[in-house]
């Protein structure tokens, strides 16, 4: 028996603002951390715990973005990596959270993890390795990396050009907060397609170029 008329038209446009309707959940979800965190003080773990999650909607909704305009996809493998690599960059701040040393960010607002060298170590290891495996994992912590640091820069900066430089680099929240969205309306737009299950989609919406800051 034929399906109904329009009825994969119907099921497409449910599918599309189901997508849409978590995009923007995701986005009210990091507005709610950041007006928790930033705008009252918090102990210290609960803000860790708070920005780690911003930080995963965050890189979640910019990788799933992405998936929708990939015509090649992205391995399960490849996600996970990402993801797991723009939380475990702020393993930089245990010296000073822990231990109250200053050894990984004098002079510097964030540790000098979070800067572009970070990024051009992983690059440099995905050149060097030949292994597919290898290779898709090194690029998979370089793009980890610059989501955590997309998020960073929004709130407050990072020494992106360390060592060459100590400046603080940022750009204004909402511009921040005008990217997410549009990764919500463009996770919305692709969401009808089908998805393959072993190469399952996720992707990185176009980065708004917005004001720099050098603060010495």
């Amino acid at each position: 028996m034929m399906p109904p008329v329009g009825s994969g038209r119907r099921r497409r446009s449910r599918a599309a603002l189901g997508l849409a309707a978590v995009g923007l959940a995701a986005v009210g979800l990091v507005l709610a951390i950041d007006a928790t965190i930033w705008d009252r003080p918090v102990p210290r773990l609960l803000f860790g715990v708070l920005d780690e999650s911003g930080h995963v909607a965050t890189a979640a909704l910019l990788l799933s973005a992405w998936a929708t305009t990939s015509t090649r996809g992205l391995s399960r493998t490849f996600v996970v990596t990402a993801l797991s690599s723009a939380i475990l960059i702020d393993l930089d701040h245990i010296p000073n959270e822990l231990f109250g040393t200053t050894i990984l960010m004098r002079d510097t607002y964030r540790p000098y993890g979070h800067t572009m060298l970070t990024v051009a170590v992983a690059a440099a290891c995905a050149l060097v390795l030949r292994g597919a495996r290898g290779n898709r994992m090194a690029r998979a912590v370089a793009v980890g990396v610059l989501l955590h640091l997309l998020r960073d820069m929004a709130t407050g900066g990072v020494p992106l050009l360390w060592p060459l430089e100590r400046w603080t680099v940022a750009y204004p929240y909402p511009i921040y907060v005008a990217l997410l969205t549009a990764a919500a309306m463009t996770l919305a737009a692709g969401g009808p397609r089908a998805v393959n299950p072993a190469m399952p989609k996720v992707g990185i919406g176009r980065v708004t170029r917005g004001t720099i800051s050098h603060v010495r």
